[in-house]
């Protein structure tokens, strides 16, 4: 299914937000870093989670070693992840619905400029 491996370093439950808050560690030797979508997805199918529930908030790569650190926040239903920034919620979005997305935003400012 996916070309890396996860491991789970630490995870908190934040119940006045509504959330699972994990670290986690993925290895992906020979590959690239892995896209914020495919770790939603991985976190889905493991979590038994939808993925407008999950969100990847970072991940940083070393340098020529084939590891990846992250946080991803899992809520705990579709109203609690409204707190989530826009930013956030761009990022983890698939490539193409991004690209439409950013079209919409900048149309959308367009219009409002104009007027």
């Amino acid at each position: 299914m996916s070309a890396f491996k996860c491991q789970v370093i630490s995870e908190r439950v934040n119940p006045l937000l509504k959330r699972r808050e994990i670290a986690f560690i993925i290895y992906h030797k020979n590959t690239g870093t892995p896209s914020r979508y495919s770790i939603r997805e991985y976190f889905s199918s493991n979590f038994n989670t939808s993925l407008e529930q999950i969100y990847v908030y970072s991940i940083s790569t070393k340098f020529g070693c084939g590891v990846s650190e992250g946080i991803v926040h899992i809520y705990d239903t579709n109203d609690a992840a409204k707190i989530v920034p826009i930013h956030i919620k761009m990022r983890n979005l698939k490539p193409d619905d991004r690209e439409k997305h950013t079209k919409e935003v900048k149309r959308k400012s367009f219009k409002e400029k104009k007027s």
